[in-house]
């Protein structure tokens, strides 16, 4: 059993290459549905049902790298919670300067505007939010197995 030292954080070794491995798949499957959204695999998205073309991507993105980061990074829940609210704040500000009006008020380089270039959806402030959520769930269930 690997111990975490300070607020005891504990996650098995195969735990973590468990949930490590999980995560990976999750974030490949959430690559292939941005690819397919943005037609890059000459897949039809439209063919998709709407919550895999919708919000799905976003509740994997945070997810995921909460995740990594909780069974990787972090060696106390005090380190947990503030890796996710950094990934989690990253992600919303991303998804707000996605936005037109966002690009226009802030002066965003033309160059930049390209890599912005989405659909403000709130729903995936809420997927994002249930990511973390889901998260910081997921790891407080591994660390509870000891």
């Amino acid at each position: 059993m690997t111990r975490l030292p300070d607020a005891g954080l504990y996650v098995l070794p195969c735990q973590s290459r468990r949930a490590s491995m999980g995560a990976a798949l999750c974030f490949g499957g959430g690559m292939l549905l941005f690819a397919a959204q943005r037609h890059w695999l000459g897949l039809d998205a439209t063919a998709m049902p709407t919550a895999l073309r919708g919000c799905l991507p976003s509740f994997i993105h945070t997810y995921v790298f909460v995740l990594l980061a909780g069974i990787w990074l972090a060696r106390s829940w005090p380190q947990v919670i503030a890796l996710g609210l950094t990934f989690w704040a990253v992600d919303v500000t991303l998804e707000v300067l996605q936005q037109p009006a966002a690009h226009e008020t802030l002066h965003i380089p033309r160059m930049f505007r390209r890599a912005l270039t989405g659909t403000f959806d709130p729903l995936d402030l809420l997927a994002m939010s249930l990511g973390l959520l889901a998260a910081w769930a997921s790891l407080a269930k591994l660390s509870a197995r000891r």
